[in-house]
């Protein structure tokens, strides 16, 4: 499906006319965009590999995504020194602590890396001259911005997408409209899921460093009753009185 279909899907589903009158065409659109940026965070479905440089005898870069030149980067799933292909091993700070107190200061073939966030990158040892890497990631989709345009994630999943336009969009109405979405926001999250099942088993195929989340492992009924509950606890008016939302 291309975004102008899904979006008629929505507004099919939401019982509003095409295009959109109760639901705008941006707003629809934006929840489209949304949907497939958390679908990809949930399963790492999307990949890109990138080469830079790492600087001599420099330990940290606090500037990742601007030296990778990918701003939709999301997590590291393999790095390796290009020349060689030898595999740089994921660590944490604190391992690396635990390794050698000198670790922002020790020379030779880098051997470990860690990351926090999107932006910071630590490499151990440091290399003595500039030595050229290759990482592969897991990627955001690019933004789609027209009807003709196609997400990213695989076509069968296409309707997940759909059901979190249906969820997203009814939820700024609360209430029994918000009460009837939620079983669209767990279709999503299911269709997430296998898919992210998959990919797990393929990052251990091509040991990766890391996986997606486990959503197999992840409450989705508790989830689903914190939203319900969001809506009917009585919030504190100015003055003293309760109000239900």
């Amino acid at each position: 499906m291309n975004v102008g279909t899904i979006k008629a899907r929505v507004w099919e589903r939401l019982d509003d006319t095409n295009p959109g009158t109760y639901y705008a065409a941006t707003t629809v659109l934006a929840a489209i965009n949304e949907g497939q940026r958390l679908w990809c965070l949930l399963t790492l479905a999307l990949e890109k590999t990138v080469t830079f440089t790492l600087t001599a005898t420099q330990a940290e870069y606090t500037n990742l995504r601007t030296l990778i030149t990918t701003e939709s980067y999301i997590a590291p799933l393999r790095f390796q020194i290009t020349s060689s292909g030898a595999r740089i091993r994921p660590a944490t700070l604190h391992e690396l602590d635990a390794e050698a107190e000198s670790w922002l200061n020790t020379p030779g073939t880098p051997t470990r890396y860690a990351t926090r966030g999107f932006d910071y990158l630590a490499v151990y040892p440091q290399p003595a001259g500039a030595t050229g890497v290759t990482l592969n990631c897991a990627a955001e989709p690019t933004v789609l911005t027209a009807d003709g345009n196609t997400p990213q994630i695989p076509e069968e999943h296409h309707p997940d997408l759909v059901d979190w336009c249906e969820y997203r969009l009814r939820k700024g109405e609360g209430g029994q409209e918000l009460e009837k979405s939620l079983s669209h926001l767990d279709r999503f999250l299911e269709g997430a899921k296998k898919y992210g099942a998959f990919m797990r088993a393929r990052s251990l195929a091509q040991a990766y460093d890391r996986g997606p989340f486990d959503l197999d492992a992840f409450d989705r009924s508790r989830l689903l009753r914190l939203i319900k509950l969001q809506k009917i606890v009585p919030q504190q008016r100015a003055g003293g009185s309760q109000k239900e939302t």
